[in-house]
């Protein structure tokens, strides 16, 4: 409330000491104003007062948009302004208008021609500033559909790697080996990270490889003897910022279409962090080509978050050729 209540001080006070500087300045700018003003004041500061609600009505009609109505308004507002204050002093008793000369036509005419361009000037700053305000809203409302967006994309992640580690726990479970509190501790952590430090808009390099290491950890607990990971992680500085959960359905992807049971297979991971650069990579092979076409849609979803979070400084790349799938992703890091 109280930086509502700045903000409407501030453009009110805008608006007054532009008004003020608008009737004193030209007369010292312009030798024809000056004329104006000092052969005829009262005449040329009446005018000036003409375009404040000039201006505020025109302004109403440029706000709704109203584009036809607008231009009338304008056209009719001009014309009243420049003819209704020689009305007004031809039917103003005499006592009350100390300089005849305003009602010569040479005098009113040089008045009319300078006071024009004051009304250009004024309905030149009023499109302006519309313009501006304009820009600013629709910049807003891109801003706030980013955001919305971005929070609808991670609430698409979320489900999934909770529905994937639970599958890991129940298998653990059915089983009844001893590491099924280890697993339960495990997601509780995960999942500690993905519901609050996942919700800021960045978070330090570190934080998204500790994400990764406990959920391959995870992954671990139920992987075939005849599975192999390669994890390989290098980074240069810990201070990098990186979007959170932008990583993670690459190697979900990994280890739901790329694991066998029955057939050997290597999960081949790698991350590098150099100067300000994040390379990633993840490799594996294609066990089940039929439910693999699924990966579509988390493809989809960090496509369009790597869209909204890095436009023109991401680079993603998929390799997918005889049941060998292949990911490149290289991220510009701010």
């Amino acid at each position: 409330m109280i930086t509502k209540t700045y903000g409407n001080t501030k453009n009110i006070l805008i608006h007054v000491i532009g008004w003020i500087m608008l009737f004193i300045l030209p007369p010292f700018i312009s030798s024809n104003f000056e004329r104006i003003s000092s052969s005829a004041p009262e005449y040329y500061y009446f005018s000036c007062f003409l375009l404040i609600p000039f201006f505020y009505i025109n302004r109403l009609f440029l706000l709704r948009k109203r584009g036809i109505t607008f231009i009338i308004i304008v056209v009719l507002s001009f014309l009243f302004y420049l003819y209704f204050p020689g009305i007004f002093f031809k039917i103003t008793p005499p006592d009350m208008l100390p300089r005849e000369s305003v009602l010569d036509n040479r005098l009113g005419g040089r008045m009319r021609q300078g006071l024009s361009i004051l009304f250009l000037v004024v309905l030149a700053i009023n499109i302006l500033e519309i313009v501006y305000r304009f820009r600013e809203i629709s910049q807003k409302a891109r801003i706030e559909k980013t955001v919305a967006e971005l929070t609808m994309l991670k609430a698409q992640i979320d489900p999934h790697f909770l529905f994937n580690s639970l599958n890991s726990i129940y298998y653990e479970a059915i089983e009844k080996t001893d590491v099924v509190p280890k697993a339960i501790m495990s997601l509780s952590n995960l999942m500690r990270y993905v519901l609050t430090d996942a919700k800021s808009e960045y978070v330090s390099i570190m934080q998204e490889v500790n994400y990764l290491k406990g959920y391959l950890e995870l992954q671990q607990l139920r992987l075939p003897e005849k599975t192999s990971l390669n994890f390989c992680i290098k980074i240069d500085s810990e201070d990098e910022k990186i979007a959170p959960l932008l990583l993670i359905p690459f190697i979900e992807n990994a280890f739901k279409y790329g694991v066998s049971a029955t057939t050997k297979a290597v999960v081949k991971i790698n991350l590098r962090v150099e100067e300000r650069e994040l390379h990633f990579q993840v490799e594996n092979k294609i066990f089940y080509v039929d439910e693999a076409r699924g990966t579509k849609t988390g493809l989809s979803n960090v496509k369009k978050r790597l869209e909204l979070i890095y436009p023109n400084n991401h680079k993603l790349n998929i390799i997918n050729k005889n049941d060998f799938y292949k990911t490149e992703l290289f991220i510009k890091l701010s």
